[in-house]
C-alpha cells in the first residue's frame, strides 16, 4: 500500500500541484510562473512541510504573504533531504524516503 501526502488547503492554495513519488523519493511540482527564487521558501517543521511566497511590497519593511501551502509528510519521507528549486515557473521539491522504513 503507497503512502500518500496529505494537502491541507488555505486560501492561498489554488495553484495546480503534482504529487508522485518512486522507490526512492517523493515529488512535489507545483505552477508558480510569477514569483521569483528568493521569494520562495520551504520549511519543515515536524512532519509538516510547507511552501510559502512572501514578497516585499512596495512600503518599506513590510512583506505580502501571496501562497501558502502545507503538505503532511509520509512517515518515511526524510526531512534532512529536501531539495527545492525554481525552473520555467515550476516549484520542484525532492524529499527522499528514509531507506530504513521503506516497505514493498
Amino acid at each position: 500500500m503507497k503512502k500518500k501526502m496529505i494537502s491541507i488547503n488555505n486560501p492561498y492554495s489554488e495553484r495546480p500541484v503534482d504529487i508522485c513519488e518512486n522507490l526512492k523519493e517523493y515529488f512535489i511540482n507545483i505552477s508558480m510562473p510569477d514569483f521569483q527564487q528568493e521569494d520562495v521558501s520551504v520549511n519543515v517543521t515536524h512532519d509538516m512541510l510547507k511552501i510559502s511566497v512572501i514578497r516585499q511590497i512596495m512600503v518599506p519593511n513590510r512583506k505580502e504573504k501571496l501562497y501558502e501551502r502545507k503538505f503532511k509528510l509520509p512517515a518515511n519521507a526524510d526531512p534532512h533531504s529536501i531539495r527545492a528549486s525554481l525552473n520555467s515557473g515550476i516549484l520542484s521539491v525532492r524529499i527522499d524516503k528514509s531507506h530504513s522504513k521503506i516497505t514493498a
